[in-house]
């Protein structure tokens, strides 16, 4: 089983789909890779926001690169996102 609280066990890809264009705001900007992405519709956006380990010496953790964050949007905006874990998931709502 996987815990969430180690660096082994993470959202190692994340995907969100743009469900409308948003006009006005709304972008997802990945700071530190100076990209800033406008919603349209039907746009998909996957990127893998972990580091899995490579052995003992290097036990992964996040991808800081990969940080992001959602600017504010005047428009309304409408996003399906769907992450993928390292592991099981262990918290609330899991299936045991």
């Amino acid at each position: 089983m996987c815990d969430p609280r180690v660096s082994h066990c993470n959202r190692v890809a994340t995907i969100f789909v743009y469900l409308n264009d948003v006009q006005s705001g709304g972008e997802t900007r990945f700071s530190q890779l100076e990209v800033s992405i406008k919603p349209r519709e039907g746009m998909a956006v996957l990127f893998f926001p972990a580091k899995l380990p490579t052995d003992e010496e290097d036990p992964g953790g996040l991808a800081e690169r990969l940080m992001h964050e959602s600017m504010t949007a005047i428009d309304e905006k409408y996003i399906l996102q769907q992450f993928v874990w390292s592991g099981s998931y262990i918290g609330p709502g899991a299936i045991r």
